[in-house]
């Protein structure tokens, strides 16, 4: 794509709601995928992935334990220890042939179970909470040239720093007025430089109508709409797409009725997966999908049927060619609790995205995403 060619397709595409930043953040093509899911607001990790078979699950659990792998209604077992939460059943198929797994047991030590300053260093990769003003992903990114995407209307810390990155709001309503279009194309059809360039950045609009990024999805909490998912697929499937493409997912805060919320989150996030890769179609042999947090909840339900702020929980990855049908990481155990309330952190969740820096993009430094630590790249990719 010329530059005068991604210019005027990014000024007609802002009138839809997408910005293109500066130098053409989708210039280039590389093969690799990677797409964050940050489940922000601290998930369960042991109701993500049940450890029903650790014999102290029921009695640690109290009333948020999960029923059995033998009950119709019960935790979907993956390898006679770990299971799935029933709502999340869809992805079975998925762990079965080997597109995912769970790193089970993460977190970051030092996280004082605060939301603000868990995330910040979640996305920013510092020892400690406001110690960077960048994050990982955006100076990992500029070390390499490649790009980044994010989903919203703003660039979150995680993709701030030296990389190029574009962003577009899925959510607003995509569609121009025809009428004004119409105007537009009268006024600048005289003109020898503007009436060419905006019929094709006309054409070009058409283009990714047809493929489906244009459309209108309604954003859901918890999860993305199947037909938003669709196209976000479809969008990064593209040749000149970016490389890494980051999406805030929020409602996990689940201090009351965590039961039925977790149901219906869950089974959002589950068809959000699904139509991710059906969307990435080919591409999906190239792409890494990781679902993180910031942290885990207290192993006992609290008296308000939800759960309070806790230290472990746990990361799912996807993709055409990761290690999957496995739950990676040493088990801590529910017989002895992190403070007597929460599941230990048993992987730093570091070495969780160092791996995925170095195994799946070929980022060989870490200092720049990670200053002022040394990560250990857990292997998860083939």
């Amino acid at each position: 794509m010329s530059a005068s060619r991604r210019h005027f397709l990014g000024g007609l595409l802002g009138l839809a709601g997408v910005t293109m930043l500066p130098n053409g953040a989708f210039a280039k093509a590389p093969e690799k995928r990677l797409i964050l899911l940050m489940l922000e607001g601290a998930v369960d990790g042991l109701a993500l992935c049940p450890p029903h078979g650790d014999p102290d699950y029921a009695r640690a659990r109290g009333h948020l334990a999960l029923p059995g792998p033998e009950r119709p209604d019960g935790v979907v077992d993956l390898d006679g220890f770990f299971g799935l939460h029933p709502s999340l059943s869809a992805l079975a198929g998925l762990f079965d042939s080997g597109e995912l797994g769970i790193v089970h047991a993460t977190g970051q030590p030092g996280s004082k179970r605060s939301h603000f300053e868990a995330m910040d260093m979640l996305q920013g990769g510092g020892p400690e909470p406001h110690s960077i003003r960048t994050g990982w992903l955006g100076r990992a990114l500029g070390t390499t040239g490649a790009e980044g995407l994010a989903i919203g209307s703003q660039v979150p810390l995680i993709l701030q720093g030296p990389a190029e990155i574009g962003s577009i709001d899925l959510q607003r309503d995509l569609s121009s007025d025809q009428d004004f279009l119409q105007v537009m194309a009268d006024l600048y059809q005289r003109d020898p430089i503007l009436g060419p360039a905006y019929e094709e950045g006309l054409s070009l609009r058409g283009e990714l109508a047809e493929q489906g990024v244009m459309a209108r999805p309604k954003r859901q909490d918890h999860g993305l709409s199947r037909g938003l998912a669709l196209q976000l697929g479809r969008l990064l499937a593209l040749e000149g797409g970016p490389q890494a493409a980051v999406v805030q997912l929020g409602g996990w805060d689940t201090h009351t009725n965590q039961t039925r919320r977790l149901g219906s989150g869950f089974s959002k996030l589950a068809e959000s997966l699904l139509a991710l890769k059906e969307g990435l179609g080919p591409r999906w042999q190239h792409t890494l999908v990781l679902g993180m947090t910031e942290f885990g909840r207290s192993v006992r339900g609290n008296g308000t049927k939800g759960s309070d702020h806790g230290s472990a929980s746990a990361t799912l990855f996807a993709g055409g060619q990761v290690l999957g049908g496995q739950v990676l990481g040493p088990w801590p155990g529910l017989a002895a609790l992190h403070q007597d309330r929460d599941l230990a952190i048993g992987t730093d969740i570091r070495d969780v995205l160092a791996g995925a820096l170095v195994h799946h993009l070929g980022v060989q430094d870490l200092s720049a995403a990670f200053p002022g630590g040394q990560p250990k790249p857990l292997k998860f990719i083939r």
